[in-house]
């Protein structure tokens, strides 16, 4: 672990004030002392921000300046007021799994949430479950298909809600019921590309408003789901033209994984504008989460447990890809990790030690002064926060890639990584698969390859030292190997509680096998 610093000072609504005119840099400064998180008989509010494909280093506070500017000037006041962790991960590079990590506490190999036909098992306790029962009014704001309540994740909530324009295929299914399975999944592809056209951040913010203000006299949980940064990249003005003032060509942000002409060797200059883009994406969305630290009641924010964080990055051909949800790299692994609460964190701390997604759950809880669900497999980094000492747990990764043609091929990758320290394992294998048991992915093993990074000397992960260090290689399996057999206990208690139930809340039980029929999960190009 390398802890820096305590940077700024000033009131929490000043410094709010301030964020919102200027991009600032991390200055870093000698560590001078510590706090210990104390909410007095006060039950804090909790507030967690997801920005879906954000990646960990397209943020100000990290040094990242496109034309000197920021892309982030709010989240960079915040990162200087609270505390950042700079290597933190995601579970996965896609939406749904990364999310169930998220708010469940446990990693993918535990929830099992690895395909989009799959809700997560009611057994495990979300983090809004847990509130709930402790007197909290719970409100959730979404704004992406693989958010919906189809999976799930509005279990726990007093108010869930979706902040897209239209509906979504879970919502249309029952209309779709006697259709052709042609008229249908037409109807579904229309569907996909609406919600990424759509720009929803405005909608988050304000609904997330209204709720904080109708029930400012209990404790308070907010869970507000920002989207925008998902391709397409269509910002809002100004902050379309902020990153490329100049550029008058054909890329405008749409179509990002459809076009043929966004591709690896496309003009730099066209991609230089693609990744403007997406840092306008960031921005517009950095401006919404300003106006909600402006807007809300003052002393919520003064008794309030911020978090800022993502599901997973985004890649722009560093490994051959633009998007997500096709390896386990770190532009599309790595995620940013934010705590704020000033006088209870420490302002401008920095720690490097690698941290997971699962473990906010259980450090919100501990910093709360709650105990966390059993269900629960993170640790808590609030030690990290009291300058305690901290043993850094591994980080595990898992993505199952069923492709279009896995119906005739009868075969499907997974990709898995694992990483402490220094090194990173990713394992690649081939296996079968069938259509009559279709979310089942432990078929036979037909083939693996396995490649591992020294992350330190070779952070872009481009130099393979599998075969050409092979006792540490061995090394690393072995931990691996390890880790999942705990995985493997921490699920067999939860299994002890009862059969699995994965019932698709609100919903009824046929539309499930219309997800089948329809081939969603099976190739579906929606990340």
């Amino acid at each position: 672990m390398n802890k820096i610093g305590t940077v700024g000072s000033g009131s929490i609504r000043g410094n709010v004030r301030v964020a919102i005119m200027a991009a600032a840099g991390l200055v870093i400064v000698a560590a001078a002392f510590f706090f210990v998180p104390s909410f007095g008989e006060d039950k804090p509010n909790i507030i967690i921000i997801s920005i879906d494909t954000l990646r960990h280093d397209h943020l100000g506070y990290r040094g990242y300046t496109p034309e000197n500017k920021s892309p982030s000037p709010f989240i960079d006041t915040l990162a200087r007021e609270g505390a950042v962790f700079t290597r933190a991960s995601s579970t996965t590079t896609w939406t749904l799994p990364g999310h169930c990590a998220m708010l469940t506490g446990t990693p993918d190999q535990v929830h099992g949430v690895v395909d989009d036909r799959i809700p997560y098992d009611a057994r495990i306790t979300t983090i809004t479950q847990a509130l709930n029962d402790l007197g909290y009014a719970t409100g959730g704001f979404f704004s992406a298909p693989y958010m919906h309540r189809f999976f799930g994740f509005s279990r726990g909530f007093d108010k869930y809600w979706s902040c897209m324009s239209e509906d979504t295929m879970y919502d249309r299914l029952n209309e779709w019921k006697d259709m052709s399975k042609e008229q249908a999944s037409e109807e579904v592809a229309i569907r996909e590309v609406k919600s990424h056209l759509d720009v929803t951040s405005d909608t988050v913010t304000n609904k997330a408003l209204f709720f904080a203000k109708t029930h400012k006299d209990e404790p308070l949980f907010l869970f507000l789901h920002y989207f925008d940064v998902h391709n397409d990249y269509l910002p809002r003005p100004p902050f379309d033209k902020r990153f490329d003032p100049g550029y008058s060509g054909w890329v405008d942000g749409r179509a990002v994984l459809r076009n043929p002409d966004i591709k690896p060797d496309m003009d730099p200059a066209d991609l230089k504008h693609l990744i403007a883009l997406y840092d306008g994406e960031i921005a517009w969305v950095d401006h919404n989460i300003s106006k909600l630290f402006e807007s809300i009641d003052s002393e919520i924010l003064e008794n309030s447990i911020v978090v800022i964080t993502s599901d997973h990055g985004e890649e722009f051909f560093e490994h051959g890809m633009v998007g997500h949800r096709g390896n386990l790299y770190d532009p599309t692994l790595r995620i940013p990790l934010l705590f704020w609460s000033p006088g209870r964190i420490p302002q401008g701390m920095i720690l490097d030690a690698p941290v997971r997604i699962y473990d906010i759950f259980p450090t919100v809880f501990d910093l709360a002064g709650y105990t966390a669900p059993d269900t629960v497999y993170g640790t808590s980094l609030a030690p990290l926060l009291r300058n305690e000492p901290f043993k850094p747990e591994p980080v595990m990764a898992e993505l199952v890639d069923l492709p279009p043609e896995a119906r005739q091929t009868g075969e499907f990758r997974k990709y898995l990584s694992y990483q402490n320290n220094s090194f990173k394992l990713i394992k690649i294998e081939r296996r079968k698969w069938s259509p009559d048991n279709a979310i089942d992915f432990n078929g036979e093993l037909l083939e693996e390859s396995y490649e591992l990074y020294n992350i330190d000397d070779d952070p872009n992960e481009l130099n393979n030292l599998y075969s050409s260090a092979p006792e540490m290689a061995e090394v690393v399996m072995r931990a691996y190997e390890k880790e999942l057999d705990r995985m493997a206990i921490h699920r067999a208690k939860i299994n002890e509680a009862g059969p699995i139930n994965r019932s698709s809340q609100d919903l009824p039980e046929w539309m499930t096998d219309r997800l089948e029929q329809l081939g969603y999960g099976t190739g579906s190009k929606t990340r």
